[in-house]
């Protein structure tokens, strides 16, 4: 599993340059998106009143979504620490959420509501609270921004780069951390921001949490978690003829095992003894549904993750090879050509010269 040596080093700077100055320089505005929601600390207008209808929720890497809302949920804490330009996320809540919330909070609750944030500012968002998805929708059409993210969940906490533009949007490999007080840290953060009368006051538990997160970069390398930031459902086939339930949920979760462990060495019959199920079987059933076979989606997963990588134009080509599951750089310069018809190199000075 590599350790993404670049990416470890644009984090670190990020921290230096912009986080870290900005929490010891005065108070940050800090969004806790959840239900009770409290916006009035920053710009927001309410897009949809009806509430969200429920719908299950996956762990951290399967984010099931609400297409025609673009919105998604996921287990855990995700916070990002917007450190240049500005942006609109939208937030939602969901019919059972707004159950629970308390008789004092009960005031027209909103389904989906806009908000509206400017650097240095940090935006948090609760377990499976609905949220943007990363596209870029109509109210944010012109946002330029720039952002530190955060994943905790269980034993575990991920970081990464996020860059969005207009018609312009890249994240990171994810850099993996399993680290006990990091968890201790964003929890109480989390606690004191819930409870404390001004949100500020819980300015100095986050410090500590970036503190301890520049430590931790500094002295460790932290091995890629999540490696592939693409949504596999942009990646479905044209389904020929009816199909059984379960065999799209099968394919949903095949999709989801191959993002999540898109740097491992993958194979059809490992990928079928994940599932306890033959090779045979299994491409059969995901060639009816996606209309391709397994190792084919795999490499076109593969070549895209490749693309975004190279668009961000750091990481060396073995570099990228090994980010997204290629054996050498020749291997992967080989097959990135064929889907292609550019070499690595070639595909990254284009897309510098479009910017």
């Amino acid at each position: 599993m590599p350790h993404a040596p670049k990416i470890r080093k644009d984090i670190l700077h990020v921290l230096d340059e912009y986080v870290i100055p900005a929490l010891t320089g005065g108070p940050v505005l800090q969004v806790l998106a959840e239900p009770p929601f409290r916006f009035s600390v920053a710009p927001h207008w309410v897009l949809r009143k009806k509430l969200l209808p429920d719908n299950d929720h996956g762990p951290l890497q399967v984010l099931r979504s609400w297409p025609q809302e673009q919105l998604v949920s996921s287990r855990g804490l995700t916070f990002g620490f917007l450190y240049q330009g500005s942006s609109h996320s939208k937030v939602g809540m969901t019919q059972s959420q707004s159950k629970q919330l308390p008789a004092r909070h009960k005031i027209e609750p909103a389904g989906i509501t806009i908000i509206k944030a400017t650097a240095p500012a940090i935006v948090l968002y609760g377990n499976h609270v609905p949220r943007e998805d990363g596209k870029n929708c109509s109210e944010q059409a012109n946002d330029t921004m720039q952002s530190l993210c955060f994943r905790v969940i269980d034993n575990q906490v991920a970081t990464f780069l996020v860059d969005k533009a207009p018609g312009f949007h890249t994240s990171t490999h994810h850099l993996q951390f399993d680290d006990q007080s990091l968890i201790q840290l964003a929890t109480i953060y989390v606690q004191e921001l819930r409870q404390a009368d001004e949100l500020h006051e819980a300015q100095p538990l986050l410090l500590a949490f970036m503190y301890r997160a520049r430590r931790l970069l500094s002295s460790q390398k932290p091995l890629i978690g999540n490696s592939c930031w693409l949504d596999p459902s942009n990646f479905n086939g044209k389904i020929s003829g009816s199909i059984q339930r379960k065999h799209l949920t099968l394919c949903e979760d095949v999709r989801d095992h191959i993002q999540n462990n898109l740097h491992h060495p993958l194979t059809l019959q490992g990928i079928a003894g994940q599932f306890s199920i033959s090779a045979f079987y299994l491409n059969s059933i995901f060639k009816q549904v996606q209309g391709t076979t397994v190792m084919r989606y795999v490499t076109l997963m593969r070549i895209e993750v490749s693309k975004q990588i190279l668009e961000g134009g750091k990481e060396r080509v073995g570099e990228v090879a090994s980010l997204v599951g290629f054996p050498n750089p020749r291997s992967f310069s080989t097959v990135f050509q064929r889907h292609t018809g550019l070499s690595p190199n070639e595909y990254r000075r284009q897309h510098l010269q479009k910017r």
